[in-house]
């Protein structure tokens, strides 16, 4: 799509009273029309992936807390309405920034970086967090259960 990075694109499809640009909701639409048949596919609990037998869809939880989900997703929402361009084509939009004479686009650079390291170790930390498991003694087994009986 030409001109989705501009952030006068963006803004017009956001301006529902002025000057409305319906150009992005055909790129959604389209995008739908591309996830709704994979995801009908992917829902029936007898089809594999096409890789091979090494892969599974995955199936999550279809009840849970959504509450962090939730508030992220409003979070880039407001970001994205406030800035008036999704996060990447923004990052798209920087490289000529990154690469040219000036310390601005370093500065950014160094700055996505970081958001990117940050992310990931972020990302490790939960994981190992998630993945200790508390293990009771077979000493600390009995007492509970003498306590219980």
């Amino acid at each position: 799509m030409a001109g989705g990075r501009l952030d006068e694109h963006v803004l017009d499809f956001l301006d529902f009273g002025g000057t409305w640009d319906p150009s992005l909701a055909f790129v959604m639409g389209l995008g739908l029309c591309v996830s709704f048949p994979a995801f009908l596919v992917a829902e029936n609990e007898d089809r594999k992936p096409l890789c091979g037998e090494v892969c599974k869809f995955e199936r999550p939880s279809k009840t849970g807390d959504y509450g962090s989900l939730v508030l992220g997703a409003t979070f880039f929402g407001l970001g994205w309405g406030l800035v008036g361009i999704c996060p990447g084509p923004a990052l798209a939009a920087a490289i000529p920034n990154m690469v040219a004479d000036g310390s601005p686009g370093v500065y950014f650079g160094l700055c996505v970086l970081l958001i990117l390291v940050s992310w990931l170790v972020t990302d490790q930390v939960i994981t190992q967090l998630n993945s200790q498991q508390p293990t009771q003694s077979a000493e600390a087994r009995k007492l509970l259960s003498d306590e219980k009986a």
